[in-house]
């Protein structure tokens, strides 16, 4: 994974070398430079906005960014959500395309009807940075078993035979996206 990063210096740097170069031999000149590292992705949000698929009424957002130690952190939230029971989940998923296709959760929904979750790790969300995976799917899982029986039978983890019903999707855009170059 490749991330880049480029500190704002040349101004002030340019500043305190001009400063020297002008103070002559003999004279002291003190030059604080502040130098501030400087990413468009941390000053503009990298999201998708989650519309409901077909009758459907809920809605929700997915905001992905990197924490302070710079590992992407996404956090998903929606709400207008069926209850679920028994094994009934609703599934988050990213995706490049319904045959590449990545899991990140199931999760129950209480009477609030709202789901929030965040996740961090390095390996799982970079598919934003990468450009592989940028849409994500919530999906109403009927019985979660089935999911995972599907993926453990089926041999592709990438192309799972059962997601469930579309519920929210949306499209990352913003400076994270493809930031990479790709695989």
């Amino acid at each position: 994974m490749r991330r880049f990063c480029q500190p704002a210096v040349a101004g002030p740097l340019a500043a305190a070398l001009i400063a020297a170069v002008l103070s002559g031999c003999g004279g002291t000149v003190t030059t604080t430079v502040t130098v501030e590292a400087t990413h468009a992705a941390q000053t503009a949000p990298t999201e998708a906005v989650l519309k409901p698929a077909s009758g459907q009424s809920a809605t929700g957002t997915a905001r992905y960014s990197l924490n302070p130690s710079r590992i992407p952190a996404l956090k998903v939230e929606a709400e207008g959500l069926s209850p679920t029971s028994g094994k009934q989940r609703y599934g988050v998923w990213m995706y490049g395309d319904r045959h590449d296709m990545v899991m990140l959760g199931a999760f129950e929904v209480q009477k609030d009807g709202r789901l929030s979750r965040g996740f961090e790790t390095v390996e799982a969300y970079t598919f934003v940075e990468e450009g592989t995976k940028t849409e994500l799917l919530v999906t109403m899982i009927g019985d979660i078993d089935r999911v995972s029986e599907g993926i453990a039978e089926g041999g592709e983890p990438w192309n799972p035979p059962v997601i469930g019903e579309p519920v929210l999707q949306g499209t990352f855009e913003g400076p994270f996206v493809g930031s990479a170059g790709g695989p």
